[in-house]
C-alpha cells in the first residue's frame, strides 16, 4: 500500500509542469497580434484573454518560429510591442506595460504579499499592484509573490484581467495576502453548445449557464434540485421529500400530454441519457438524477431554444440538460479537496390528527346530525311506509355506533399523535467527498471518491450513494489529442417506508404495542384497523442500482484550424429490488408471505464523429461542424414472485417459499431502440459583432416505421451587439447591448413505446398450459414525430462598468402532432387503447434574468449580489381530437384530471361551490344548467396546474473572511386540490377497517348550529344537503381547490474561510467552514393545509404527501 501511494504521488508531480514548454511553429510577414494569439491557440489549445481593444494598438510582427517553447515563441513576438502577458492557469492573458517604474523612496517600508484566485486557492501571476494615486507598480511572479514600497495609510490596487480589482489599505502590517474573485461579467465566457463550446458574448441563442456546485447549497442527493430558482424558465418538481425521490422538471412550460415525461434531455458529457424515463416499468434500469454525484460537475448549461436545442433534433423539443463534469486542469499542481457536512432532517407537516376528545365528539356529532334530519324527516306528512322503514332502522344503527362507542382497549386508554410517533427526529444526512487533480502541458488528471447517505425522515429506512470518477486526457503530440473517463455509482434504499397515510387515520386511542393472533399473524386492537407501526416494521425491501457511465475520445488536427474527433459515450445499469410482506403482516397473511424481485439491467451508448474548421478570413470568424451520431438503448426486465412461507422469521429467504405467484410475469420483458442522425452547424461572426448560428439534423428512429423513420430539424438564429457599433455612445450606464433572435423545429418521440407501431403478444396460460395473449393496445403504424416550432427574440445588456446584468427573452413554443394514448372503442377487435398523434399545444412566455454585483467598501472589502430569475409562461391546448382526454393520477372519489381544448394542461372536472349555507351546514353548488338539480352536467372544467409566473431569486454578501447566501424559489398562478382536506369531510365507518378514519385537527373548523358562517361544512353521515346524497359535502368541488402561490427559502449558507495566515504554517492553501439551513420556512395561503404546495404543480392535487424536509448541517471544505 506505501509502494502505491509513493508511485501515485511520484507520477501525480511528474505530471505538474507549465505550459510554456509545448512548442510553437510560426512564420509569416505583417501578422497581426490577433492572428498570432489565434494560431499559437490552435497548435497549443491554450486560449488568450485581453482588455478590450487593446489588441488592435499592438504592432503586426514579421516571425519565423521552428518549433521553439511557447515562452520563447512569445518573447519573440512581443519583442517591441507595449504589450505583456502572464499564464493563468491554462490561459495567457495579455495586459499593457505600465509606463511606471519602481523608484525608491527612503521613507517608504517595503509591503510583500501574494495574490491567489478565490475559487481555485492558486496564485496568480501578472497580476498588477500599484498605489493609489502614484506611479509606483509592479507585477506578481509564478508563485503570486509581490514587493512594493508603501507608506502606512496609503492604498494598494490589485488588478488582472478576467478579475475584480481590489483595494487594501495599507496598516501596519508587512504582509498582504489577497484573494481575487473571477468577474464572469467581464470575460468572453465559454458555454458548452452541442457538440462543443462558442464564447457567450457570441451566443444568439437562448442558453443558461450554472457553475459548479456548492455542496452546502444543495444538501440533497439530487442534482436538479439545486437549480431551483437560479434559471428562468426552468421548472423543478420533487414528487415528494421521500430520501432519493427522483424529480420531474421542465423548460418553458409543458409541452407532452404523456404525463411523468415531461423532463428535458439530459446529455453528460455528450452521453444522451433518458434519465427517469421509466420505458419498461419503474424497475427498468434508465439512469437516474440520484446517480449523478453533484460534487464532480463543473458546469451546467441548459439549452432553451430551438436555435440552441436543434442540434439535438428528435429528442430536444423540451429543452436539453448539459452536463459537463469536471476534468484536471493543464499546467497546474496536484490539488487535493476535502469535504464533508453532517445534518439533521426533519419533516413537518403543520398539524396532527385529532386527540380522544376531537375524534370522539366528531364521531358522535356526524351521527347526532344525521339523527336530528332524520327525526325531521318522520315528522314529514304522508311519508310512505317504506321509507319511514328504512329511516327507523337507519336512525337505530347510528344510535347504535353512537351508545356502542368507547376509547380504549384492553391496555387502556390511550391518546396518541400517531404523526409525531412515525417522525424520525433524528434522521441524519451525511456527505463526504475527496479528489485530487492537476495536469501539465500534455495531460491532466481527475479523481474523486464520494458518499452521501440520507435516513428517512417519516417512517424508516434510508438511501446511500457511493461514486467515483476518474478522468483523463493526453496529448500525444501537436496534433492528436485523446482522453477519456468513468464514473461508477451505486444508488441503494433499504426499508424505506413511509407511514404517514396510516397515521393520519389511525384511531388516537390505539396502543404503541402490535396486537398478534395466536398463530402470529398480525392482529387487530380496534375493529380491523391495522396498527400504524405494523406496516413499517412488517415490510422489508431494498434496492440497488449499480451506473458505469464513462466516454473516450480522439482528436485529431488535420491542419490548422481542421480538426477531427470521435466519442463513444455509453452507460451500463444494474438495477435489482426486493420487496417482502411477512406473513404476519395486513398484506401478507392472505398468502402465507409474499417475496417479489425485480430486476433490470440496460445500455445506451452514443458514437459520434465531428469534424470542425475554425474559421478565420479577414473579419470573418467562426467554425463549421459537420457531424455523424448513432445512438443505441437496450433494456432488459426480470422478476419473480414467491408466496408460502414458514411462520419463523429465521426462514424467510426466497429458497423456503412453497409456491410461485404469477403477478410477476410481465415484467420479464426485453426491450431496444436504436437511431442515426447526421447534422450540421455553423457559428460565424462578422467584425465580431453581426453574429449568425445555422445548423440542421437528420434524425431516424426504430421508434417509427420506415415511412416516418426521418425527418429534418433545422434552427436559424442572429445577434448584433450594438454596444460595439461607432455609433452608439460610450457612457457609463450601458456598458454592453446585444439584440438577438431565432427560429427552428425540434423533435419529441421520448414518450413512445419501443413498439407503439406494432400489435403485440403477451404470454398466459390456458388449462395450466402456456398460451400466447393479444394485448389489449393496439399498434399505430401511422405514428409519427412530436414538431415543436419555436421563435425566440431577446436583450442581453450590462449595465454600471458590468455591475447590473440583464437577459430579457421572448419566446412561443407550438407543438404539432402530440404522442398520447386514446382509447378505442372494443369492436375494433378487443383493443382497449392505441398511441396516436392527436393534439397541438402552445407555451407562450418570458425570461427574465437580472444580477447586481456591488463595488468593494470598507476596511473589510464589504461585497453584496443580488439576482432575480423569473419565467412568466401561458400554456393553451390548441387542439385536441376528442375535444377532451384524461391527464394525471385519479385517487379514488377525487377528482378527475383531464386535458381540454382551450384551456392550460392540467384541468380538474368539478362542482363550483358557493359556500356554506349557514342554516343547514350542508355545502352550495352552482346549477350551471339551471335545471334546479345538482348533476354531473354541472360539473366544470377548472384548470389549476400550472403557474403563471415561477422563478427565484439570490442574494449574497462577502466581509473580510464571512459569507453569506440565500436562495428562494417562488410560484404563483397555480392552484392546488387538497384531496385530504376532502377525505377528512367523510365520517362514515370504513367497509374495510370497520372504523371511521381520524381527521386533521383542522377538521374541527366547521359549521356546529344554524347561523354559524363557516368555511367548512357541517360533521354528517348518510343522506344530505340539496341532493340528499351521503357525499353531498365531500363531492369533488372548488371548494378544496386552494391558491398554491409560495415563497420558500430554499438555501441559506452562513460560511467562514479561515486566514492563510492562520494556515501558511500547516501548509494547507485554504480552509472553510460553514452552516447551512435548507428549506429554512416557506411563506404560503394560510387556508391551504398541505404542508408543501410545491409538491402538487404537475398534476394539481396532493394527498398526504412527505413534505420537502428541513435541514440544518455543519460542513469543512479543505484545500491541499
Amino acid at each position: 500500500m506505501k509502494m502505491i501511494c509513493a508511485l501515485l504521488i511520484i507520477s501525480l508531480t511528474h505530471a505538474y509542469g507549465s505550459g510554456k514548454a509545448q512548442s510553437v511553429t510560426l512564420s509569416g510577414k505583417d501578422i497581426p497580434m490577433k492572428q498570432v494569439f489565434e494560431k499559437i491557440r490552435i497548435q497549443t489549445g491554450i486560449e488568450f484573454i485581453w482588455e478590450k481593444n487593446l489588441i488592435e494598438e499592438a504592432s503586426a510582427v514579421t516571425v519565423d518560429i521552428r518549433n521553439l517553447p511557447l515562452k520563447q515563441a512569445l518573447d519573440i513576438c512581443f519583442r517591441g510591442q507595449n504589450l505583456r502577458y502572464s499564464f493563468i492557469d491554462n490561459v495567457i492573458a495579455v495586459t499593457r506595460k505600465p509606463a511606471i517604474s519602481l523608484p525608491v523612496f527612503a521613507e517608504a517600508a517595503l509591503i510583500t504579499g501574494r495574490v491567489f484566485s478565490e475559487e481555485k486557492k492558486l496564485p496568480l501571476e501578472g497580476v498588477n499592484v500599484a498605489v493609489k494615486g502614484t506611479t509606483q507598480g509592479t507585477t506578481t511572479d509564478a508563485q503570486g509573490n509581490f514587493v512594493i514600497a508603501a507608506d502606512a495609510g496609503q492604498t494598494l490596487v490589485i488588478s488582472s484581467v478576467g478579475y475584480i480589482s481590489q483595494e487594501v489599505k495599507v496598516s501596519a502590517a508587512t504582509n498582504y495576502p489577497v484573494y481575487l474573485k473571477v468577474a464572469v461579467a467581464n470575460l468572453d465566457q465559454t458555454v458548452v453548445v452541442g457538440y462543443g463550446t462558442q464564447s457567450k458574448r457570441n451566443v444568439t441563442g437562448s442558453i443558461a449557464k450554472v457553475g459548479e456546485l456548492k455542496a452546502e447549497e444543495n444538501i440533497t442527493g439530487n442534482v436538479f434540485n439545486a437549480l431551483q430558482g437560479r434559471v428562468a424558465g426552468l421548472q423543478v418538481r420533487g414528487f415528494d421529500g421521500s430520501p432519493g425521490s427522483e424529480p420531474s422538471f421542465s423548460i418553458r412550460g409543458v409541452q407532452t400530454l404523456s404525463s411523468g415525461n415531461i423532463n428535458p434531455l439530459i446529455v453528460i458529457d455528450g452521453l444522451i441519457v433518458d434519465a427517469g424515463s421509466g420505458v419498461g416499468g419503474s424497475n427498468a434500469p434508465n439512469f437516474r438524477f440520484s446517480n449523478i454525484n453533484p460534487q464532480d460537475i463543473e458546469s451546467i448549461e441548459v439549452l432553451k431554444d430551438a436555435s440552441s436545442s436543434a442540434m439535438y433534433g428528435a429528442r430536444g423539443a423540451q429543452g436539453v440538460i448539459l452536463i459537463t463534469t469536471k476534468k484536471g486542469k493543464a499546467n497546474t499542481r496536484p490539488v487535493v479537496n476535502l469535504s464533508t457536512y453532517y445534518g439533521l432532517t426533519n419533516s413537518t407537516l403543520g398539524y396532527r390528527s385529532m386527540n380522544n376528545q376531537q375524534y370522539e365528539s366528531t364521531f358522535k356529532e356526524a351521527r347526532n346530525n344525521r339523527v336530528a334530519d332524520i327525526d325531521k324527516l318522520l315528522a314529514t306528512p304522508g311519508l310512505p311506509q317504506d321509507r319511514i322503514d328504512m329511516l327507523v332502522e337507519e336512525k337505530d344503527q347510528l344510535e347504535y355506533e353512537i351508545g356502542a362507542f368507547k376509547l380504549g382497549t384492553s391496555l387502556g386508554v390511550f391518546d396518541q399523535d400517531w404523526v409525531k410517533k412515525v417522525t424520525n427526529k433524528n434522521a441524519a444526512t451525511k456527505n463526504i467527498q475527496a479528489s485530487v487533480s492537476g495536469g501539465n502541458a500534455s495531460n491532466t488528471y481527475y479523481f474523486s471518491f464520494g458518499k452521501f447517505s440520507e435516513e428517512n425522515s417519516i417512517g424508516r429506512g434510508f438511501f446511500n450513494r457511493y461514486s467515483a470518477k476518474l478522468a483523463l486526457t493526453q496529448r500525444v503530440n501537436k496534433w492528436f489529442r485523446i482522453g477519456g473517463d468513468i464514473s461508477v455509482s451505486l444508488t441503494e434504499t433499504k426499508d424505506l417506508t413511509s407511514p404517514l397515510t396510516n397515521a393520519l387515520n389511525a384511531r388516537p386511542d390505539m396502543p404503541d404495542s402490535i396486537p398478534f393472533n395466536a398463530d402470529g399473524t398480525l392482529g387487530y386492537w380496534i375493529e380491523m384497523d391495522t396498527h400504524p407501526l405494523a406496516s413499517e416494521y412488517q415490510t422489508y425491501g431494498r434496492s440497488k442500482n449499480w451506473n458505469y457511465l464513462g466516454n473516450a475520445f480522439g482528436e485529431i488536427t488535420i491542419m490548422p484550424g481542421l480538426t477531427f474527433k470521435s466519442t463513444l459515450a455509453g452507460v451500463n445499469s444494474q438495477s435489482s429490488s426486493t420487496l417482502f410482506y411477512s406473513p404476519f403482516s395486513s398484506w401478507g397473511q392472505y398468502n402465507k408471505g409474499q417475496y417479489n424481485n425485480r430486476g433490470g439491467s440496460g445500455i445506451q451508448y452514443t458514437f459520434n464523429n465531428t469534424l470542425t474548421y475554425q474559421l478565420a478570413v479577414s473579419g470573418l470568424r467562426g467554425d463549421l461542424l459537420l457531424g455523424q451520431e448513432y445512438y443505441e438503448n437496450k433494456l432488459t426486465n426480470t422478476g419473480f414472485s414467491i408466496i408460502g412461507f414458514p411462520s419463523s422469521e429465521g426462514l424467510w429467504n426466497p429458497g423456503n417459499g412453497s409456491q410461485p405467484f404469477n403477478a410477476e410475469q410481465f415484467n420479464n420483458r426485453t426491450y431496444g431502440e436504436a437511431g442515426e442522425s447526421y447534422f450540421f452547424r455553423s457559428n460565424l461572426s462578422w467584425d465580431n459583432k453581426y453574429l449568425l448560428s445555422a445548423s440542421i439534423r437528420r434524425d431516424g428512429t426504430s421508434k417509427l416505421v420506415s415511412k416516418n423513420r426521418y425527418s429534418w430539424f433545422p434552427a436559424l438564429s442572429a445577434g448584433w451587439i450594438v454596444s460595439d457599433e461607432a455609433f452608439f455612445t460610450k457612457n457609463n450606464i450601458i456598458s454592453f447591448l446585444k439584440l438577438k433572435s431565432g427560429i427552428g423545429l425540434t423533435g419529441n418521440i421520448r414518450t413512445l413505446g419501443y413498439f407503439d407501431y406494432a400489435d403485440l403478444v403477451n404470454t398466459g396460460s390456458y388449462l395450466g398450459r402456456p398460451t400466447l395473449v393479444l394485448n389489449n393496445v393496439r399498434g399505430n403504424r401511422d405514428l409519427n414525430w412530436e414538431r415543436t416550432k419555436q421563435f425566440d427574440a431577446g436583450i442581453e445588456a450590462r449595465f454600471f462598468n458590468n455591475r447590473v446584468s440583464m437577459t430579457l427573452e421572448f419566446y412561443e413554443k407550438r407543438t404539432d402532432d402530440l404522442l398520447t394514448t386514446l382509447r378505442i372503442p372494443t369492436s375494433s377487435g378487443g383493443f382497449a387503447s392505441q398511441k396516436g398523434n392527436l393534439g397541438t399545444v402552445r407555451n407562450r412566455g418570458i425570461d427574465l434574468e437580472l444580477n447586481y454585483r456591488s463595488k468593494p467598501s470598507g476596511s473589510g472589502n464589504f461585497t453584496w449580489n443580488a439576482g432575480v430569475a423569473l419565467n412568466i409562461n401561458k400554456n393553451k391546448i390548441l387542439y385536441l381530437r376528442d375535444s377532451v382526454m384524461g391527464y394525471g393520477m385519479y385517487w379514488p372519489g377525487g377528482p378527475m384530471g383531464y386535458t381540454k381544448t382551450g384551456h392550460s394542461v392540467g384541468s380538474l372536472l368539478l362542482y363550483r361551490s358557493l359556500g356554506v349555507d349557514p342554516n343547514t351546514g350542508d355545502l352550495i353548488y352552482e346549477d350551471k344548467n339551471k335545471d334546479g338539480q345538482i348533476t354531473t352536467a354541472d360539473q366544470e372544467y377548472v384548470q389549476v396546474a400550472q403557474p403563471k409566473l415561477a422563478g427565484g431569486f439570490n442574494l449574497g454578501a462577502n466581509w473580510k473572511g464571512f459569507s453569506l447566501s440565500a436562495n428562494f424559489t417562488f410560484s404563483a398562478g397555480n392552484k392546488v386540490y387538497n384531496l385530504e382536506d376532502q377525505y377528512s369531510r367523510i365520517f362514515g365507518i370504513d367497509d374495510f377497517s370497520g372504523v371511521m378514519s381520524n381527521k386533521p385537527q383542522y377538521a374541527n373548523d366547521r359549521w356546529r348550529a344554524p347561523g354559524d358562517k363557516s368555511y367548512y361544512p357541517r360533521a354528517i353521515v348518510g343522506p344530505h344537503g340539496q341532493g340528499q346524497a351521503s357525499d353531498w359535502n365531500s363531492r369533488p368541488s372548488t371548494h378544496y381547490l386552494f391558491d398554491a402561490s409560495y415563497v420558500r427559502l430554499r438555501n441559506l449558507t452562513v460560511a467562514y474561510q479561515f486566514d492563510e495566515k492562520l494556515l501558511k504554517r500547516a501548509g494547507i492553501p485554504a480552509v472553510r467552514i460553514y452552516t447551512s439551513f435548507q428549506n429554512l420556512f416557506m411563506i404560503k395561503n394560510k387556508s391551504l393545509k398541505v404542508a408543501d404546495p410545491e409538491l402538487g404543480i404537475e398534476s394539481g392535487v396532493q394527498n398526504s404527501t412527505v413534505p420537502i424536509p428541513r435541514v440544518i448541517a455543519f460542513g469543512i471544505d479543505v484545500t491541499l
